[in-house]
């Protein structure tokens, strides 16, 4: 991480389980950052609470000095999610850095588990989601791989909920 980056801070506190901030100073394993919140202050935190994934990809730019609408309204320029990847991706976010397992997607989305993994993988797929490297017991005691939201998958959700709203 480097001073001035964009970086997803992600804690699982309500209302939304992370936040945008920008890196002011990184020491001995913990990151100082600017949040973007609108309140705009300043605090240190784990590294590891840290999603340093390039937030600002895609096909669409936006300039460094633009305002973070500008850079969420790029990332989300070329995503098209289906409803029900929308679904999925709202579930996601809504969990935060807790991530789920398909069978808890069933539960979340009132989708069948098969149905909720196959757009749990789209998502993966297309970098909005990734594996934790975690695994959780399933109904039938079988681990299952999780998966949480990723920065790029965050501004999308972002983007996405605002235009259906």
């Amino acid at each position: 991480m480097n001073v001035g980056q964009r970086v997803t801070v992600v804690h699982g506190l309500p209302p939304t389980g992370h936040e945008i901030a920008v890196v002011r100073a990184v020491r001995g394993g913990k990151v100082e950052v600017q949040l973007r919140d609108g309140a705009g202050g300043i605090v240190t935190v784990p590294a590891d609470m840290i999603d340093a994934g390039n937030i600002h990809t895609g096909t669409a730019r936006a300039r460094s000095t633009d305002p973070e609408t500008a850079h969420l309204a790029a990332i989300a320029a070329n995503e098209t999610l289906s409803d029900h990847e929308r679904i999925v991706l709202a579930a996601f976010y809504e969990v935060g850095r807790a991530g789920l397992i398909d069978h808890e997607l069933e539960s979340r989305c009132s989708l069948i588990q098969t149905s909720g993994g196959v757009r749990r993988k789209a998502l993966r797929d297309r970098g909005l989601v990734e594996p934790t490297g975690e695994k959780r017991l399933t109904p039938s005691k079988r681990y299952a791989a999780v998966h949480r939201i990723t920065a790029r998958g965050i501004a999308v959700h972002q983007i996405v909920s605002r235009g259906a709203a």
